[in-house]
C-alpha cells in the first residue's frame, strides 16, 4: 500500500513539475533553435504552445515569434510578428507559418537593394504565401538602387501607372516601360524602346528562393504576390 501511495505521489510531482516548468525549459530549447536556424533580432520573444507530453518530446502546438530590428539570412526587418504551427524542435522543422514582416530589407547579389513596407506570409510550409506591399517610397527606393546598378545613375522620378506601367527619369531622358514576370519568377522592368533589355527589380536567389504569382500597381504603391518553400532556408 505505501508503494503503491509513493508511486501516485511520485506522479503527481512528476505532473506539477511537467504543467509548471517543462514550459520554461521548452521557451528556453525554442529560443536556441530559432537562433541556430539563422535567426537574430533584439527584445525577442520566443513562446510555445505545447502539452506537456508535447513538451517531453520536443514538440509543440505553435511556436510564436516577436522581435525587432531582426536579421534571418539575407532578410533585415524592422519588426518580426509571426506564429509557426505543428513545431519540431530537434529538428527546427515546422508545418505552416501565419504573420507579418515590417519594413523588409533584401540585398540582392546584383548589387542593389529590393524592400517593402511589409509582408504577409501565411500557409505551408512547403509552399508558403508571401503578400509583398511596397509602397510609393519603397518603389523609388528600389528603381534608385537598380538604376544606379544597372543604368549608372539612379533616377530623379519614378512613376506608376495601373495595370503594369512604370517610367523613370534620368536626367533628360525618361525609360518608359512596364513591369513584367519572366519564366524564372522573377519581376522585372521591360522597356518599352529597349525591346530584349529587361532591368530586374527582383530575381529568385539562393538567399531568397521565391517565384511571383501575380502584382498589382495600386494608388498605394505595387503589391506582389509570391510563393516561397521555406525548407531551403533552413
Amino acid at each position: 500500500m505505501r508503494g503503491c501511495l509513493g508511486l501516485i505521489v511520485l506522479s503527481l510531482v512528476m505532473g506539477v513539475t511537467a504543467w509548471f516548468v517543462l514550459p520554461t525549459a521548452l521557451d528556453a530549447a525554442a529560443t536556441a533553435s530559432v537562433s541556430g536556424a539563422g535567426f537574430n533580432g533584439t527584445n525577442t520573444s520566443v513562446r510555445i504552445e505545447a502539452s506537456p507530453a508535447q513538451a517531453l518530446s520536443l514538440h509543440a502546438d505553435a511556436l510564436a515569434i516577436h522581435s525587432t530590428n531582426a536579421t534571418f539570412h539575407e532578410l533585415q526587418m524592422a519588426a518580426v510578428d509571426v506564429t509557426l504551427r505543428d513545431i519540431g524542435l530537434l529538428d527546427r522543422t515546422f508545418a505552416s507559418i501565419d504573420g507579418t514582416l515590417t519594413d523588409v530589407h533584401y540585398q540582392q547579389p546584383g548589387g542593389w537593394t529590393f524592400q517593402a513596407s511589409e509582408v504577409t506570409v501565411s500557409g505551408a510550409r512547403v509552399s508558403a504565401r508571401l503578400d509583398i506591399r511596397l509602397s510609393p517610397a519603397d518603389v523609388r527606393a528600389v528603381a534608385s538602387s537598380v538604376g544606379q546598378a544597372s543604368l549608372g545613375a539612379a533616377p530623379s522620378q519614378v512613376v506608376l501607372s495601373p495595370p503594369d506601367r512604370i517610367s523613370l527619369t534620368l536626367g533628360s531622358q525618361t525609360i518608359a516601360g512596364r513591369l513584367s514576370m519572366d519564366s524564372q519568377g522573377g519581376l522585372d522592368l521591360v522597356p518599352g524602346t529597349r525591346a530584349g533589355s529587361s532591368i530586374a527589380l527582383l530575381r529568385p536567389t539562393a538567399g531568397l528562393p521565391l517565384k511571383l504569382r501575380s502584382f498589382e500597381i495600386t494608388a498605394g504603391g505595387l503589391d506582389v504576390i509570391a510563393t516561397i518553400d521555406l525548407r531551403s532556408l533552413g
